[in-house]
C-alpha cells in the first residue's frame, strides 16, 4: 500500500578513495538536505553545498585541479556512465579531492536525503509529512459516516480536504522533481486514494 513514499534517510559514502573525486549518487535520493565529512567518529564537520558552475566561476581551472586533502564542499553533477550505452548518472563530488583512502570505517561521508521508495502496508507513517491531522479528519470522517451524521461527516470532510491539500503541496515540494505524491489514509478498509 503506498502512502507516501518518501523518506528521510542517511546515506554513507563509506568507500573514499584517495585521488578520487565523485562518486555515484543513489537516484532513489531525490533531494540532499546536507552532507557531513567524518574524518574520524570525533572529528566531523558540514560541507558546504555548491556547484560546479560556483566552482568553475571561482576558477575557471577548477576541474584540472589535483589539490587533495580534507574536503570543504559538495556538489552534485550529472554524468555519462562508462557503458557503451552511455546511459546518464548522478555523481557527489568533493572540493577538494580526498586525500585519504577509508579503512576503518574512515574517512567518510554521510549524505542526508529525502528518498522515493516503495512502501509496504506496515511501514509507519512517514516524518514528512507535515502532521498527523490529515488521519485524524480523516479517521473522523469515517467514524460520521458510519454513524450516519450528515453534518458531522461534511465537517471532517471539509477538514481533511483542507489538509490533504496542504500535505501534497508540503510533500511535492520536497520532492526535486515535484512529481505528483499519493497519500492514502491508514492502513485498514478504506479504499480511495487521495491523489
Amino acid at each position: 500500500m503506498d502512502k507516501c513514499q518518501l523518506r528521510t534517510v542517511e546515506r554513507d559514502f563509506s568507500s573514499i578513495v584517495d585521488g578520487i573525486r565523485e562518486y555515484d549518487w543513489n537516484e532513489e535520493d531525490l533531494r540532499c538536505w546536507v552532507v557531513v565529512w567524518y574524518k574520524s567518529a570525533t572529528d566531523y564537520w558540514a560541507l558546504t553545498p555548491t556547484s560546479e558552475d560556483a566552482l568553475r566561476d571561482a576558477d575557471p581551472s577548477w576541474e584540472a585541479s589535483t589539490d587533495e586533502g580534507d574536503p570543504s564542499a559538495f556538489y552534485i553533477a550529472s554524468r555519462s556512465d562508462s557503458s557503451t550505452n552511455k546511459t546518464g548518472k548522478l555523481v557527489l563530488g568533493f572540493d577538494v579531492i580526498p586525500d585519504t583512502t577509508t579503512t576503518g570505517g574512515y574517512p567518510k561521508a554521510v549524505a542526508y536525503c529525502t528518498r522515493h521508495t516503495a512502501i509496504t502496508g506496515d511501514t509507519q507513517i512517514p516524518y514528512v509529512l507535515l502532521d498527523e491531522m490529515y488521519f485524524v479528519y480523516d479517521m473522523c470522517e469515517q467514524w460520521a459516516l458510519e454513524s450516519g451524521d450528515d453534518r458531522a461527516l461534511q465537517k471532517w470532510r471539509t477538514y481533511r480536504k483542507e489538509q490533504e491539500s496542504a500535505q501534497i503541496e508540503h510533500v511535492k515540494n520536497i520532492s526535486a522533481n515535484s512529481e505528483e505524491t499519493r497519500i492514502l489514509p491508514p492502513a485498514s478498509a478504506f479504499s480511495t486514494s487521495i491523489t
